[in-house]
């Protein structure tokens, strides 16, 4: 097991069994909850804080941070410190949506030039990154030496597709879903692992294992009130 899946489902199992015995003091010995349950914003800080530590792109540190920053406005809110209501700042969200969906593909293409410059020829294309928010994407992965890859869904749904992809012999697949799904689509030959942690949420392997996999998918992530399903 790896330390960054060790290190959600630490974190990830503390808040549950803090969230229930917090529960359990109020219906025993009646202890009014309420100044604590102010603080339950802080599942946002958590998983963006989670994200920052495993993300290795630039979508993957504005999703982190924009979650930790939700989270402590939320909190701070419910503190009475400062006035925030979603009602007034949604219109945020769908500017931001705006904004991502215009600057994706200058991005996206800034980012490979700057990859392109510092791998080799074997390097370049062997990792991506993909992300949807608040919307539908679908993404095909082609190179023959594929390593690693990145996907973010927050209140919409991916499409990973590998069918026309190779490996050597082991690649990994870092996912976190919130609110949202991702669907992987595998070719016959590879075997996968599913490594991911789901709160309120599910990963689903239903691939047909190869009679002998050379090639191995691992999954590693977070998944919340979502989905991750794998097939072939």
């Amino acid at each position: 097991m790896s330390p960054q899946r060790d290190q959600t489902r630490i974190v990830l199992g503390a808040f549950v069994v803090l969230v229930g015995a917090f529960a359990l003091a109020d219906n025993l010995f009646q202890i009014n909850t309420r100044q604590v349950l102010q603080f339950w914003p802080v599942v946002f800080m958590l998983i963006g804080v989670m994200k920052l530590s495993h993300t290795r792109h630039l979508s993957g540190y504005v999703f982190g941070a924009g979650f930790v920053a939700l989270g402590v406005l939320m909190t701070l809110n419910n503190l009475e410190l400062i006035s925030f209501h979603m009602r007034d700042w949604w219109p945020l969200l769908v500017i931001g949506a705006g904004v991502a969906m215009i600057a994706k593909e200058p991005l996206r293409r800034r980012m490979e030039s700057l990859q392109q410059a510092t791998q080799t020829s074997d390097e370049a294309g062997a990792a991506f990154n993909a992300t949807a928010v608040m919307s539908g994407n679908t993404f095909s992965v082609v190179s023959q030496d594929f390593r690693q890859g990145e996907v973010t869904a927050a209140m919409g749904g991916m499409e990973i597709d590998f069918r026309q992809a190779s490996m050597q012999s082991q690649a990994t697949l870092r996912v976190m879903a919130v609110m949202g799904g991702i669907e992987i689509k595998v070719p016959p030959d590879w075997g996968v692992e599913c490594r991911a942690t789901a709160f309120l949420g599910g990963v689903e392997d239903k691939t047909v294992p190869p009679a002998q996999a050379t090639k191995r998918l691992v999954i590693e992530g977070f998944v919340m009130m979502g989905g991750v399903e794998v097939k072939n």
